[in-house]
């Protein structure tokens, strides 16, 4: 086994709610939680937990809000709220539809796209504007609108959403 000489760093985002541990999840160092413990007990808790490797280098985040990979998570009133997170370095580059690769390879990409955009967007509204985003990114990398429009027409229809497509409303997403 080998090991790396460097900094680690463990980034922690607490979120405070009214239940107990509600969501904690890690990737790689990157670590995020949702608690309703006050801010004073998970300082405790968290100070002895970075006791335990002084080797580890610990930052501490408490906020309303977050980018957490490639998702934005905010608490609203304890609600949280999430959308596609957009890092300001990144540019609207996929696979271009005039490279030299199988048409079901762009379609993946498509379908790949829209399932990220419907499991990370908790509104309607939030899946709308990322859904036209994603048709202008597709545009750009020279993807023909018919092929947009049948391969967005065809996930509608796997996951039964039509509804969702025709006529956007929360109560339905």
């Amino acid at each position: 086994m080998k090991f790396i000489a460097g900094e680690f760093q463990i980034i922690i985002s607490i979120f405070f709610y009214t239940d107990t541990l509600l969501i904690f999840y890690r990737y790689i160092g990157n670590v995020f939680m949702t608690t309703n413990l006050s801010k004073e007990e998970m300082l405790k808790e968290l100070e002895e937990i970075m006791k335990t490797d002084p080797n580890i280098k610990t930052t501490i985040t408490i906020n309303q809000s977050l980018e957490y990979l490639d998702a934005s998570i905010e608490n609203n009133n304890g609600n949280l709220k999430t959308t596609i997170y957009h890092k300001s370095a990144c540019e609207p580059y996929i696979l271009p539809y005039k490279s030299d690769h199988p048409r079901s390879i762009h379609a993946n990409i498509i379908y790949t796209i829209l399932v990220r955009v419907a499991r990370i967007c908790s509104t309607v509204e939030d899946f709308d504007m990322e859904l036209l985003s994603v048709k202008m990114i597709l545009f750009v990398n020279g993807y023909p609108p018919k092929f947009i429009q049948h391969h967005l027409k065809n996930f509608f229809v796997k996951h039964d959403a039509m509804k969702i497509w025709t006529e956007p409303d929360n109560a339905t997403y």
